[in-house]
């Protein structure tokens, strides 16, 4: 089906001096790039996020770092969703240097949902469901 692409750009902070995008800084850019997804296609859940008692943790985070950037490169990260449960999905995210669209992070992470009264699993939300089977793509 489809993909959520945003860009990035690179400063010198999100660096180590090999050129390698720090580790925290690849976590930031997924959780934004997973928010931007989730409030572009699904804008009245995501506003209600705060009130609603079924939240969505993170259980697993992989990263697979390929190759190294520059300060100021542009990238692009490029979402899409896989495995698909009845309480769970996972979100990949893979990074492409916008100047060569060379692949230089893949990523991916699991998600649950939990109802906060109850602290216990819940199924998927019916809208975010919609977003990533909107967003769903074999790997």
């Amino acid at each position: 089906m489809g993909e959520f692409r945003t860009n990035f750009r690179v400063y010198f902070e999100d660096l180590s001096p090999a050129g390698i995008v720090h580790l925290e800084k690849i976590a930031e850019w997924i959780s934004m790039t997973r928010e931007e997804a989730l409030k572009a296609a699904c804008n009245t859940y995501y506003m209600s996020i705060m009130e609603n008692p079924v939240k969505m943790f993170t259980t697993n985070l992989s990263i697979n770092i390929i190759d190294s950037v520059q300060w100021t490169d542009n990238i692009t990260a490029i979402l899409s969703t896989s495995n698909i449960k009845k309480i769970s999905f996972e979100i990949n995210v893979d990074f492409n240097n916008y100047k060569n669209n060379q692949n230089i992070i893949r990523s991916k992470l699991k998600v649950v949902f939990v109802d906060w009264n109850t602290k216990k699993f819940t199924p998927v939300p019916e809208e975010v469901k919609d977003v990533a089977l909107r967003y769903l793509k074999k790997r």
